[in-house]
């Protein structure tokens, strides 16, 4: 595996030879945010994960997730000075635990004030959360309905059946076990992912002004026997001849698509041959699950045995592990006009 400017060129077994090209791999570039970013970076890291802080933000949506965790580490490390602010927190809505925490107490102590529960339980609150906020909720809740009252529990409830069950399904025990419903063991996949939160307009209209010219610079990026690319932010993966395999690569099991790339603990809900990507004989691209894990394409569930065709930037979910695809069009097209020539002089042959 080499770095080449941002990204890593993942190699396959007869790439290796070619690693001494790249002994010296030019120095990984410094990020120097501004001090409204260092500010906000630090303000959005109590509200959300790290990872996530690009598109909530008025002036990190331009970076990666890769540089937003690099320059929070810089911040913790002390490299980067903390500016002051007078600048606001966002207000955040509270969340499905919130509100159980609120409930349960109001159920299990119903003669009590505001003051024994943040006295009892404030330390299961947010460190970002005010009493004036838990207690303006605690009076809402309290005035709710019982059906109302039964639908965030029912809320809460199902979430914490789906995190045990994705617990359990990580294990090898249940895989080896008599239990073999794939409900069961790609829980995962099992629902629709639910957006908490609006994305910000300028996230909105960067992408927008990224998608307009992502495929004039990707067209760069392929070699003259390159027939698509699978990218993700670091890593990058060719596809050279008219079949890849998907997988989870071992010491003794080499694939094309080696996702262990992405650390141990990525992809423990893929399966050592996950999917086939193959370049039939339409000039279209299709991606079979041949594993016993779903993953998604453009957010759709792909189950066992399922297949579906694939466009540039269609974006394939393998449990958390985001590639996104892109084709060559200029070598399609090559193909294409070369089959139709051989073809045209085939039946010239024949009608001689």
């Amino acid at each position: 595996m080499t770095e080449t400017s941002n990204f890593t060129v993942v190699m396959t077994p007869h790439m290796k030879d070619l690693a001494s090209q790249f002994d010296n791999p030019p120095e990984k570039p410094k990020f120097i945010p501004k001090p409204e970013e260092v500010q906000e970076l630090i303000e959005l890291s109590l509200i959300y994960p790290v990872t996530e802080i690009p598109a909530h933000s008025k002036y990190l949506f331009r970076y990666t997730k890769h540089q937003i965790q690099e320059i929070y580490k810089s911040i913790l490390n002390g490299e980067i000075e903390i500016p002051k602010s007078k600048s606001k927190i966002n207000k955040k809505e509270f969340s499905l635990e919130e509100d159980f925490i609120i409930l349960t107490f109001i159920r299990l102590q119903p003669g009590s004030n505001i003051s024994n529960l943040i006295e009892m339980y404030g330390e299961l609150f947010p460190i970002y959360r005010k009493n004036s906020e838990i207690k303006k909720r605690y009076n809402e809740l309290k005035k709710l309905p019982n059906d109302k009252v039964s639908e965030i529990l029912d809320k809460y409830t199902r979430e914490i059946a789906y995190e045990d069950l994705f617990g359990t399904s990580t294990q090898k025990a249940s895989e080896d076990s008599t239990i073999k419903d794939i409900k069961f063991i790609q829980c995962r996949c099992n629902y629709q992912p639910v957006i908490y939160d609006q994305l910000s307009s300028k996230a909105s209209d960067e992408l927008d002004r990224l998608d307009k010219i992502s495929e004039i610079y990707w067209q760069r990026e392929f070699s003259p026997n390159d027939l698509a690319i699978l990218r993700s932010e670091k890593l990058k993966f060719f596809m050279r001849r008219e079949a890849i395999m998907i997988g989870r690569g071992t010491l003794d099991f080499d694939v094309d698509v080696n996702l262990s790339e992405f650390g141990e603990r990525a992809c423990v809900h893929v399966s050592r041959n996950q999917a086939v990507i193959s370049f039939l004989l339409d000039f279209n691209f299709y991606i079979t699950n041949i594993g016993n894990r779903t993953f998604r394409v453009n957010g759709v569930v792909i189950g066992p045995g399922k297949k579906c065709r694939l466009h540039d930037e269609y974006l394939l979910d393998f449990s958390g592990i985001l590639l996104i695809f892109y084709s060559n069009r200029q070598l399609i097209d090559q193909i294409k006009v070369a089959l139709d020539d051989s073809m045209e002089n085939q039946n010239k042959r024949e009608a001689n």
